[in-house]
């Protein structure tokens, strides 16, 4: 049954990534997103937090533009700063507003508070803004 459930996660991933997807952090999605090999983020958020707000606030606009939208093929993970202290440590993770590029199931980028646009969406993989 846990394969059947795998690979069911793996075509979801496979044939709707197609544009930037925001969801809460759950281990069995990054599992999911690891063994296909995607590229996605975790986003370290905290609700008291004015950057984390910031930056949730940016990737919102991203997901709505349509031109910046189809430009990305990605999935955020959202992962509460205040309670996912396990993943905190295995990332090395000092405090919220971090930002983790994975792909291959490697890290390939690591930002702290960083509310820019332009290098928000070159982070994320697509093209900054003119």
């Amino acid at each position: 049954m846990k394969k059947i459930l795998l690979f069911c996660g793996l075509i979801f991933f496979t044939h709707f990534a197609f544009a930037l997807d925001i969801k809460p952090y759950t281990a069995e999605d990054r599992d999911t997103l690891v063994a296909n090999g995607d590229l996605f983020f975790i986003h370290f958020f905290a609700d008291w937090c004015p950057t984390c707000r910031a930056q949730s606030k940016i990737f919102e606009k991203f997901a709505s533009d349509p031109e910046i939208n189809k430009k990305l093929n990605t999935i955020i993970l959202v992962a509460n700063n205040d309670k996912e202290i396990r993943l905190k440590q295995e990332l090395r993770i000092s405090q919220q507003s971090f930002i983790l590029g994975f792909q291959k199931g490697k890290e390939i980028s690591r930002t702290v508070e960083v509310t820019s646009p332009d290098r928000l969406l070159r982070q994320l993989g697509g093209e900054p803004f003119k």
